[in-house]
């Protein structure tokens, strides 16, 4: 798995230092937010995407330093590992949320976003959400909110995204 997750990174390294050279702009990577099995000491789902988190192994960590002054995008801001635990496949969005925070953090100066992952528009969801950018204020600078649908311009809905908005913006 080192050599996989290895020849992943020096990849990713490569594609960065052509897009920096193209483009002279600030750029965001987007690092899949893969909670399945997240509680499994197999961390079988990351293993499958080259994020080599089991055995003692911080993948996040070994991410966040190769994509050192690139925007940190993740998600999954909004899951709760209750809302998972029926799937009954070590789901644990919160926690891997919290150390992939923490590896970010552990890079001076590196900015994250983040984003929400399913259209949701229950208040216990943005509740999550603004928890999780309020412990990550000084590293979390952007967010994402995904799913613009006629569900959210649904009245009640769109209520209750608005408070959201208010919320976070006093962040």
């Amino acid at each position: 798995m080192n050599f996989y997750q290895n020849y992943l990174l020096a990849h990713a390294q490569s594609i960065l230092e052509r897009a920096r050279y193209i483009f002279q702009t600030p750029l965001v990577t987007k690092v899949a937010c893969v909670y399945w099995w997240y509680g499994h000491s197999s961390h079988a789902a990351e293993l499958t995407t080259g994020y080599y988190n089991s055995n003692g192994h911080n993948s996040y960590s070994h991410l966040a330093e190769t994509f050192g002054n690139v925007i940190f995008d993740f998600s999954c801001f909004e899951i709760n590992d209750a809302d998972k635990s029926r799937e009954n496949s070590g789901c644990m969005p919160d926690e891997l949320i919290d150390r992939v925070l923490g590896a970010v953090q552990q890079q001076n100066g590196q900015t994250m976003s983040g984003a929400n992952s399913e259209e949701n528009y229950i208040k216990s969801a943005f509740t999550k959400i603004i928890s999780k950018l309020v412990n990550g204020k000084k590293t979390i600078k952007y967010f994402s909110h995904k799913q613009l649908s006629q569900t959210m311009l649904q009245e009640q809905n769109f209520n209750v995204f608005i408070d959201f908005v208010n919320n976070a913006k006093d962040i």
